[in-house]
């Protein structure tokens, strides 16, 4: 009966890894068909709406759309356009894109774990949690909506790569140059597609090596040779500039290409302008930071979302000291994999917040949402150090108890995100990032959407927020047209941007052209020279629809 109980208990606890993950994986696509479905917003409507177009014009890239700072070739080109050939609903299509960059992003942290040596124990616990939405901004901008996915798919693959030569190198394998050919290649593409592959793999990189070589200096007791001329040290600093300087090369080509094309990419210019951030901008990055852990804002401390958004602190705080450790204590004997791995967290962020502190300019709600990219690189660091840790050591012994601690709240609050995700309304928090803090978009604009369907209009004109998604919703029966407010009202005051919209939709025929605004618009909108032409057909609780009787003098009054 022993053995039996024994035999029982150790079946369970060595597939336990994989049952975490099957269950994360099925409750995964459960939460994505929901949040993919009813947490709309213009940013993610936009790259559906760019799919149909390039289909529609036969091209991989449009010199008629504005591109942002990337390319978005990964998820748009090469995932969401098949998809349109073979679905007609766009809410499928997204549905489906995302599951198969979630499928994408398992199988680069599987490269990953492999190249750093690591068992599949390892692998099933990360996957698990790389897909739970820890964050509310993690499960929104990441998992759910695929912004930054292709970002963190890239970076495993190239970090998966650059492992290969953290150690001796046989330049004499096949393998060796098969790697470093994938590495420039994925290198200079992803430089291509936009600068933020430099910013959170190539410099975290180059940062990382530099203070291994240093490490191991400051530890040195007599050797006197320098720690970047030790043949794995070289080998691993030629390979990392290697990689940088071809995704620098492949920026450099991205300006030659749009130029070439006419391709309009636009990176914001406050985010180039160096300067000093103050208090207020440094209490916005903490809030970023934390929140990727668990944190959330206004949230009563003695209710579930309060204690989960200490334990968020707690954890936040926990593993960036654990990395500071391991990355201190790195040795020559230790496996540079590992040390690589564990520390690339901590690099990561410190580069993030440079950046965020020299180049101020942004606004507060980019800090939840570009750090967001850091949460990915906290999941080898934890199971790295759990890993580790021996296993004579008691379970109530601090270092393991803290250890388990963090990582049962990030699986509580991925739970509790999960709910959220699904509509639960038991746990109240902010859909946040990009300013749009509404998640019930869907529900918002069904009535308005179908009441615009029904009565036949084919062409509408919107403020940011509201104009891809019609679009969706509608699968892409209906072309909408950027408009946007000034600060100051005064004539004419509703101003169309033509780099974004002129060639592609004014040429478009219409019978029944309209105008979409929220309430809060309404009034500016009545002030202004457009309102002249425009009679109202439909008011809700948070939209209001005009019918546009005079097309090109109402047309005439969005440019300045």
């Amino acid at each position: 009966m022993k053995n039996k109980l024994r035999f029982t208990l150790r079946f369970y606890v060595n597939h336990l890894p994989i049952f975490l993950f099957l269950l994360s994986a099925v409750v995964s696509i459960i939460t994505t068909y929901h949040a993919t479905g009813n947490f709309l917003d213009s940013d993610a409507s936009s790259e559906l709406v760019l799919a149909r177009h390039l289909l529609d014009s036969g091209k991989l890239f449009s010199s008629d759309w504005f591109y942002g700072s990337e390319l978005r070739f990964l998820h748009v080109q090469l995932v969401y356009m098949p998809l349109m050939l073979l679905l007609d609903d766009w809410q499928i299509v997204r549905y489906v894109g995302a599951l198969i960059m979630h499928a994408l992003y398992i199988i680069s942290f599987a490269c990953l774990a492999h190249a750093a040596g690591k068992s599949k124990r390892f692998f099933f616990y990360g996957a698990a949690l790389l897909l739970l939405p820890i964050s509310v901004n993690y499960g929104r901008i990441v998992l759910y909506h695929n912004h930054y996915l292709p970002n963190i798919t890239i970076s495993f693959f190239l970090l998966a790569l650059t492992m290969h030569f953290t150690n001796t190198v046989d330049w004499h394998c096949k393998k060796t140059w098969v790697r470093l050919f994938l590495l420039a290649a994925l290198s200079f593409a992803s430089g291509i597609n936009s600068i933020r592959q430099i910013m959170i793999t190539h410099a975290p990189l180059l940062l990382i090596a530099v203070i291994l070589c240093w490490v191991e200096d400051a530890k040195d007791t007599g050797n006197g040779k320098a720690a970047f001329l030790r043949p794995a040290n070289f080998n691993f600093l030629c390979c990392v500039l290697f990689s940088a300087c071809l995704s620098f090369a492949g920026l450099m080509a991205q300006s030659f290409l749009c130029s070439k094309l006419g391709l309009h990419i636009a990176i914001q210019s406050e985010n180039n302008t160096l300067n000093f951030a103050g208090f207020d901008y440094i209490k916005d990055i903490l809030y970023g930071y934390f929140h990727q852990f668990g944190y959330r804002q206004n949230a009563p401390v003695l209710s579930i979302s309060g204690i989960l958004s200490l334990g968020g602190i707690f954890t936040g705080g926990y593993w960036i000291v654990i990395s500071v450790k391991r990355l201190l204590q790195s040795n020559l004997h230790q496996d540079r994999r590992t040390v690589l791995l564990s520390g690339f967290f901590l690099v990561h962020i410190t580069v993030m917040v440079l950046l965020f502190l020299l180049t101020s300019g942004s606004e507060p709600y980019h800090y939840p949402l570009y750090l967001s990219l850091c949460f990915p690189w906290a999941v080898p660091l934890i199971l790295s150090h759990f890993e580790e840790l021996p296993a004579e050591i008691h379970p109530l012994h601090v270092r393991k108890l803290f250890a388990a601690i963090s990582i049962l709240i990030l699986f509580l609050s991925g739970t509790v995100n999960h709910a959220y995700f699904q509509g639960s309304d038991r746990f109240p928090q902010i859909y946040e990032g990009l300013s749009v803090h509404n998640k019930n978009k869907r529900a918002d604009m069904d009535e308005v959407v179908s009441f615009l369907v029904e009565q036949g209009y084919d062409k509408g004109y919107a403020t940011y927020w509201n104009c891809n998604i019609v679009t969706e919703m509608t699968n892409g029966h209906i072309p909408m047209v950027l408009i946007h407010y000034p600060d100051a009202p005064h004539s004419s005051n509703l101003r169309y941007r033509k780099l974004l919209t002129a060639l592609w939709f004014q040429d478009i025929p219409c019978e029944k052209p309209f105008l979409l605004l929220r309430l809060e618009e309404d009034g500016p909108f009545l002030q202004s020279d457009s309102s002249v032409y425009c009679t109202q057909i439909y008011s809700g609780e948070k939209y209001i629809a005009y019918s546009i009787d005079s097309p090109e003098e109402f047309v005439k009054t969005l440019y300045y």
